[in-house]
């Protein structure tokens, strides 16, 4: 008896680790992207997203290009919330990014907001980027 009971806990811990990871692959996703921007590396960051369905893709490739060519980026994120709809996930991301001049001294720029991007699965396990909003958050001022 006590067998069992050892067995079925076990189980259903298993069970319960494995739906844990795969719900953390979209966080694991949004933290790398702003690790990619911080690192300056604008390919890694926009590997991140699924230029198939993210429809203002070269709209985002061209602002987060000029902005990593003419800033030193710090970026932070804090994930408030993911939900799932239709498969997809939908997250809402305070993000933090703190912007110094290139090419000199120069005033640091703070910016924060709260972005809201979908997630989707190409694969089990591999998520992309499907959208995000405001893509203005990655001005070049």
């Amino acid at each position: 008896m006590f067998s069992r009971r050892l067995l079925l806990a076990t189980a259903l811990g298993a069970s319960s680790s494995a739906w844990t990871q795969e719900d953390d692959a979209p966080r694991r996703v949004i933290l790398d992207a702003s690790r990619a921007l911080q690192a300056g590396n604008a390919a890694r960051f926009l590997g991140y997203f699924d230029k198939r369905r993210f429809e203002v893709f070269s709209d985002l490739r061209r602002r987060v290009s000029a902005l990593l060519e003419a800033r030193t980026v710090a970026s932070s994120v804090d994930v408030v919330s993911i939900t799932e709809a239709s498969g997809d996930r939908m997250a809402k991301v305070d993000w933090i990014l703190q912007l110094t001049p290139i090419g000199g001294p120069g005033e640091v720029e703070t910016r924060r907001q709260t972005v809201e991007l979908t997630l989707s699965q190409e694969s089990p396990g591999a998520w992309r980027i499907a959208s995000f909003a405001p893509v203005d958050f990655f001005r070049v001022l």
